[in-house]
């Protein structure tokens, strides 16, 4: 079983250059980001379990992130109670919870947010606390907040960090998804990609 499930908003750009530099065995899905985003990812894991971490990559600002139709922030989370539970449960013990979207984790609400959402679904969790995306643009991969002790490492590649072209803030939210993998339901990577350069 993979040790890694990975959900990407099909609002992101060149998804199939990040998917490109997973861990093979990875899990990932793109979400259809005209439904609850949430719903897709407790669908996706309703009686899982075992996962080191699950990872999304979305669109965010301070104290939200964009996951499908859903902005999930502090005034969204206890709606989504039930939900989020599933998510933890998907989880080792020590599993991590990592999200990559501009700014998440910025700021007294950003903290507040992942504190909030650490506790709901009792996993560590990560976001940035600035740009996430290419580094041209003032971007990087790195998740400077967090709630307890973060193992898992960045999903994304080296070679997809240093060539992606955009950022993951909520202003490039509207555009409407145009990747080749944008329809994709569930796949796993079972082998080292040819060619992804």
């Amino acid at each position: 079983m993979a040790t890694t499930r990975v959900f990407i908003d099909s609002r992101v750009n060149d998804i199939a250059l990040l998917v490109s530099q997973f861990v093979p065995g990875t899990e990932f899905q793109v979400l259809d980001v005209d439904r609850d985003g949430i719903e897709q990812i407790v669908s996706a894991l309703f009686g899982q379990s075992g996962y080191d971490s699950i990872q999304i990559i979305s669109h965010g600002a301070p104290g939200a992130i964009t996951i499908g139709s859903t902005v999930l922030d502090s005034a969204t989370l206890n709606r989504y109670f039930a939900e989020l539970l599933v998510i933890g449960n998907a989880l080792t013990e020590n599993g991590d919870l990592l999200l990559y979207g501009c700014n998440v984790g910025a700021g007294i609400e950003g903290q507040e947010f992942i504190d909030n959402l650490s506790h709901m679904t009792e996993a560590d969790v990560a976001a940035s606390n600035d740009l996430t995306g290419s580094v041209s643009m003032g971007g990087n991969w790195v998740l400077e907040a967090s709630t307890g002790f973060i193992e898992a490492t960045v999903v994304v590649g080296d070679y997809a960090q240093t060539n992606y072209s955009g950022v993951l803030s909520t202003a490039v939210s509207e555009v409407e998804p145009n990747n080749t993998l944008a329809n994709a339901t569930a796949l796993s990577l079972t082998e080292d990609p040819a060619g992804s350069g």
